[in-house]
């Protein structure tokens, strides 16, 4: 996949994104909330039916039952703990791109007090969870190889003192 590139001549494909994720976060207080959106989410997009459209290797529709339900172009995931990147609870929200313009609108009106992070799905885990990210709500730092870092991915507190001592070999 080609790398952004400030200098670049000609503009990069938006092919290269198979598909996006809607990462919709919550704290305890706020899971009730997220499973309404989630609700929302599955009553909006999942009712189409199976739609087969093709993502990673697999269709929407073609899905492991006991953690997400798929269809309309969407796969929607059960709820996950915090793990590493993300630093709090979320459920996913997978689309293919045809369903990009909807799913973003839809999730703009409603993520109430949800913080959610839409990136596209590349080979390229780093840039999409940063460069190429979007955010509704709340920006939430993010870890990444044991360090907390910025939603633009820049080392933040005890870690930047760290990351500069290690630059300058202190």
């Amino acid at each position: 996949m080609p790398k952004w590139d400030p200098a670049a001549s000609a503009p990069r494909p938006v092919t290269i994104a198979t598909g996006f994720h809607a990462h919709c976060y919550f704290d305890t207080e706020q899971t009730e909330f997220a499973e309404k959106m989630r609700n929302w989410l599955i009553d909006a997009f999942i009712s189409r039916g199976e739609d087969g459209e093709p993502y990673k290797g697999k269709t929407f529709n073609d899905v492991d039952v006991d953690k997400e339900v798929a269809g309309g172009g969407c796969s929607i995931g059960a709820f996950q703990p915090i793990d590493e990147p993300h630093t709090k609870a979320y459920f996913l929200c997978a689309f293919h791109p045809r369903v990009f313009g909807e799913v973003v609108r839809f999730i703009t009106f409603n993520h109430g007090p949800l913080s959610v992070l839409i990136h596209p799905d590349t080979s390229d885990v780093w840039e999409d969870h940063t460069i190429n990210a979007l955010w509704l709500g709340e920006r939430l730092n993010f870890k990444w190889k044991g360090q907390i870092l910025s939603p633009d991915g820049k080392p933040i507190g005890a870690n930047k003192g760290k990351q500069e001592q290690t630059e300058t070999g202190n």
